[in-house]
């Protein structure tokens, strides 16, 4: 058997978060994402290793910027996710419904 494989470098964006993501900053966070994906990159990666908590409007944002995602066929991953942003996607029971890295540097080594 052969195989042969490439690398590729992709045009990805990090979209770092960072303290509450609620009802409140939701919003914000929304609007980032949207022009973030806006400019057409080739992935999008949000790190949530400083979200210190998250309710069901963050949940929310990050489904929405998914769905844009898929639609405009731009990778969207979640990178890191502390321990309250992740309690939140586990108990919406949507953790698994995003791609998920360890780390943003996995995550971009995982695209390459």
């Amino acid at each position: 058997m052969e195989y042969s494989s490439r690398s590729f470098k992709i045009q990805s964006r990090v979209i770092h978060v960072s303290g509450p993501v609620n009802a409140e900053s939701a919003p914000k966070l929304r609007e980032k994402l949207r022009k973030t994906l806006d400019q057409k990159p080739q992935a999008v990666i949000v790190r949530l290793t400083d979200v210190t908590s998250m309710d069901t409007a963050g949940v929310a944002v990050l489904v929405e910027a998914y769905q844009w995602s898929r639609d405009e066929r731009v990778l969207f991953m979640l990178a890191d996710p502390s321990k309250p942003a992740r309690s939140a996607l586990e108990v919406t029971r949507l953790g698994k419904f995003f791609l998920s890295s360890g780390s943003v540097d996995r995550a971009l080594d995982s695209k390459e």
